[in-house]
């Protein structure tokens, strides 16, 4: 026994051709590839929503396991919840707001060769030369400068790495 479908088949004209006009048998093919577009998109959006679902439900499994470690005393974030800080070297001589360096001391630095810019050229500069070799920076220049990123230092120690802690033990 064969079932009835509750949609006409469409493929070929009916054989009894006085029931649907020739005319309108165009129409019929059209409206019917229409429908199956429409069919088509709403399985996509079907399927769609249901991944959509399973998002969902894994969000708020994550965000129920962050309050209850957070409300535990477990908290274990997977994530980084700030930026982490600017590399110390990359880090301005002239945003340094703990204690600022003088602009005129700023331009000396600046207009030396090599440029002295950052924490991170100031330190290489100073590992090999006193900073009075600058045009321009004199003992007390040098002074403001020290107290300025001796400032920045109090504020953001670098840790030591774990492995050269544990060597001074």
């Amino acid at each position: 026994m064969t079932q009835k479908s509750d949609k006409p088949d469409v493929s070929e004209p009916p054989v009894d051709e006085h029931r649907i006009p020739v005319a309108q048998w165009d129409e019929i093919i059209l409206a019917d590839a229409e429908l199956r577009k429409a069919q088509t998109a709403e399985a996509a959006i079907a399927e769609k929503h249901k991944n959509a679902k399973g998002r969902t439900a894994a969000c708020q499994e994550s965000l129920n396991k962050l309050i209850q470690q957070a409300t535990t005393g477990t908290w274990q974030p997977e994530l980084p919840l700030s930026p982490p800080e600017k590399d110390w070297r990359d880090v301005a001589l002239a945003d340094l707001a703990e204690l600022p360096i003088p602009a005129a001391v700023l331009r000396s630095l600046r207009e030396n060769d090599p440029s002295l810019e950052t924490l991170g050229e100031l330190g290489d500069f100073t590992e090999k030369f006193d900073l009075t070799v600058i045009k321009g920076i004199g003992p007390a220049a040098v002074e403001k400068v020290t107290a300025a990123t001796d400032a920045y230092w109090a504020k953001h120690p670098v840790e030591e790495p774990a492995e050269s802690a544990q060597a001074t033990d």
